[in-house]
């Protein structure tokens, strides 16, 4: 097979193998938005943005901020009527909490 050939046929696979991964790879925005049993807070102020979460769905729930143009929070598992404050005070603006 020619160097051309070849080149040709590696792009081609590291493209495909590319696309698969951007096909699988899930993100914030596609994840399911928390239900309304995820009682949520959010106050924005000069400094940052606080946001306050209360589980009262009668189970354990797994849940996210996500905030737009900025860093989300990190994945919290919330037992039945436990809270949960996160301070975020980078660049960005509440976007919504997500299940996770």
């Amino acid at each position: 097979m020619s160097l051309v050939k070849k080149s040709g046929a590696v792009s081609m696979t590291l493209l495909a193998v590319s696309l698969s991964t951007l096909v699988a790879t899930p993100s914030a925005y596609a994840a399911e938005t928390a239900p309304s049993c995820i009682k949520r807070d959010v106050l924005n102020q000069p400094s940052g943005i606080s946001v306050w979460l209360k589980n009262t769905c009668g189970t354990t729930k797994k849940v996210k901020v996500v905030i737009r143009f900025g860093g989300d929070s990190p994945c919290w598992s919330l037992k039945d009527e436990a809270t949960k404050t996160w301070w975020y005070d980078g660049i960005g603006s509440y976007d919504r909490t997500v299940l996770c």
